[in-house]
């Protein structure tokens, strides 16, 4: 798997517009060829909202860059973007694209990290801005940002619109350390809430399992501060998609097995021709760092310095710490987002079971 890099003006492909340069309140219309649009604009920096000429109401949200060092999901958009605009991509239901935390994406000389802000603890982490309604007075880029994308969000929403909000993890395996007898080469996942959670397995199996592995159903009572929690809080059908390793552009199958879906389903394709199994998981216990303290701890109780593969069960107890409280689990158990160093406030890892 190979890094991706963006130029420092973040311009998209050989497009000749430079998102970043954009007034904040500036909306721009976009110049297009492609006689399936009707209309391209640009109401904010890297959020694009296509209206297509089929008049159908149907809305499709995708979204990338939520954290800058996440490369796959910036690299579908940045694709889906270039056929739409020369026409090599028929548009039959109303996009929004979404590139996240523009200024992350830029940073270390293009190769991009997780937020920009650090002293503002969890509120750097624009993944944990949303569902929170309009920040009024907004301290950081990251609040500002989210206000943005909700207010797009917002005039997007139909009563058939859905989206996905494209990641990636720490430590993600492939499919052959989880499951036997897979043909999908990784491990790739979705994150799921759970109102509605069986219209959300079948929206899930209907349009999307040839490219996942496994969904994970996040805690009832979990407030839903991520994006795609946001969306779903919006009555919307909505996952995360957790695709390849951090810094890379995703597997020689994920990645165009997820931009050739997406296409098919912007070009009016809705449901996949062979619906597949998937695991599924429930999230069992959120590990939240509250001190500096916090260390996620191997076999013999030491604090690790790399996280462990996420759905792999560790088979040991206890697996963190938090200055004086320890972290228990069962042999059953696995872990997945693990990461050894996040910010105060926000999660170190979340304890799944195989439902």
């Amino acid at each position: 798997m190979k890094s991706h890099r963006f130029n420092a003006d973040f311009t998209i492909s050989d497009q000749s517009y430079e998102i970043e340069q954009q007034s904040e309140s500036d909306s721009r219309r976009i110049q297009f060829d492609n006689s399936t649009v009707a209309n391209i604009s640009m109401p904010a920096p890297g959020i694009l909202e296509i209206e297509s000429r089929s008049g159908t109401n149907d809305s499709l949200i995708i979204s990338g860059g939520i954290h800058g060092n996440e490369k796959s999901g910036i690299v579908i958009l940045d694709s889906l973007i270039t056929d739409i605009l020369s026409g090599k991509t028929e548009v039959h239901q109303n996009l929004l694209l979404i590139l996240g935390n523009l200024p992350s994406m830029q940073i270390n000389n293009g190769l991009g990290d997780r937020y920009i802000e650090p002293q503002f603890e969890v509120e750097s982490n624009l993944n944990r801005c949303f569902n929170q309604g309009i920040f009024p007075l907004p301290k950081n880029y990251a609040q500002r940002r989210a206000n943005k994308i909700s207010q797009a969000v917002e005039r997007a929403l139909t009563e058939t619109s859905e989206g996905l909000d494209i990641h990636q993890s720490f430590q993600i395996p492939t499919t052959g350390e989880v499951r036997k007898n897979e043909n999908k080469s990784d491990y790739v996942y979705a994150i799921i809430y759970p109102q509605g959670i069986k219209a959300a397995q079948d929206w899930v199996r209907t349009r999307y399992s040839d490219i996942l592995a496994g969904i994970v159903i996040n805690k009832p009572e979990q407030s839903p501060v991520t994006f795609a929690g946001y969306l779903q809080a919006q009555g919307l059908h909505g996952a995360t998609f957790e695709m390849g390793e951090i810094g890379n552009i995703g597997t020689a199958t994920y990645t165009p097995q997820l931009l050739k879906n997406l296409r098919k389903k912007i070009g009016g394709v809705s449901a996949i021709e062979t619906p597949l199994d998937f695991d599924i998981w429930n999230q069992v216990l959120e590990l939240t760092k509250t001190s500096s303290d916090f260390a996620l701890l191997g076999p013999d109780g030491a604090p690790l310095n790399n996280a462990p593969i996420d759905f792999i069960p560790l088979g040991y107890s206890p697996i963190a710490r938090d200055s004086t409280h320890y972290y228990e689990n069962n042999p059953n158990q696995s872990l997945l987002f693990a990461d050894t160093n996040p910010l105060i406030g926000d999660r170190g890892g979340v304890v799944i079971e195989k439902k």
